[in-house]
């Protein structure tokens, strides 16, 4: 992530899927060191997915459609101990 910083010149955004319990420890560390994260509900996602005509279903596929998502939908960071939850619209 650093390398990142360094390019763009600012921290990156973290956008994920909310995967069970699996992202919790992460979105833990993002907190810990002050990184803007933003957890999508897995419902969000698919219904997006359902609106793709390739319907790819590869991890590449998933990230390009988060980032998709965060620039187009208006998301916003929970902060506190409740930045571990999905965001719900």
């Amino acid at each position: 992530m650093r390398e990142v910083e360094s390019l763009a010149g600012m921290r990156p955004s973290i956008v994920m899927e909310a995967t069970g319990h699996y992202y919790s420890p992460v979105v833990q560390f993002l907190d810990e060191h002050q990184y803007l994260n933003i957890v999508i509900n897995p419902l969000i996602l698919h219904i997006a997915k359902k609106t793709d005509l390739r319907r790819l279903k590869t991890d590449a596929a998933d990230a390009q459609l988060l980032g998709a998502l965060f620039y187009k939908e208006e998301f916003e960071p929970k902060t506190g101990p409740t930045n571990a939850q999905p965001f719900l619209p």
